[in-house]
């Protein structure tokens, strides 16, 4: 089969760990594994690939680069990088890194290539603020909104700007 299109499919879970397999079509409508076994497996400090995954062509770099869940220390969620050359064969996911920004929950990554810059990585990854609590009757403490990070090597991000990119809204059914 040759496969024009590629994708991942979601994440299996085997055992305590998680699985990712790659999938290739010729037209974009007929999906097929591209080969048994996983092009990802999670580890036993990383098990988890359980939020959106993006995967993308990096045209500048010539090869394919993915996004995932991670964990950075044992507490925080993260997002981890990793790169193929053929999007079969990955590199072991490695945790980006953002300076002297505080650690904070980031996840659901939303990561791409500007457009009008492709050398440049763009990133609105969903944070999480579990100390906030924006309904003081609410049951649950916790508040998401996104935030803003670039990046021009896909690893190193800049988190210049620490408030949010987009808010929970007023709508109080939306703050949590």
């Amino acid at each position: 089969m040759g496969a024009r299109y590629k994708a991942t499919g979601p994440a299996t879970r085997v055992g305590d760990v998680d699985r990712i397999y790659a999938l290739g079509s010729p037209d974009g409508l007929h999906w097929s594994r591209l080969q048994d076994e996983p092009i990802l497996t999670g580890t036993s400090d990383q098990p988890y690939f359980d939020s959106h995954n993006i995967f993308f062509w990096d045209a500048v770099r010539r090869a394919y680069a993915g996004y995932l869940r991670g964990r950075r220390d044992p507490f925080y969620r993260w997002i981890r990088r990793t790169t193929s050359p053929d999007f079969v064969h990955w590199s072991a996911p490695a945790l980006i890194e953002t300076g002297a920004a505080p650690a904070e929950h980031l996840y659901k990554n939303g990561c791409q290539p500007y457009f009008r810059a492709p050398h440049i990585y763009v990133m609105f990854p969903k944070r999480c603020l579990p100390e906030r609590q924006a309904v003081p009757t609410h049951a649950y403490a916790g508040v998401s909104d996104a935030v803003f990070m670039s990046s021009r090597d896909g690893l190193h991000f800049e988190r210049r700007f620490m408030e949010a990119f987009l808010r929970p809204g007023r709508d109080l059914r939306r703050a949590l």
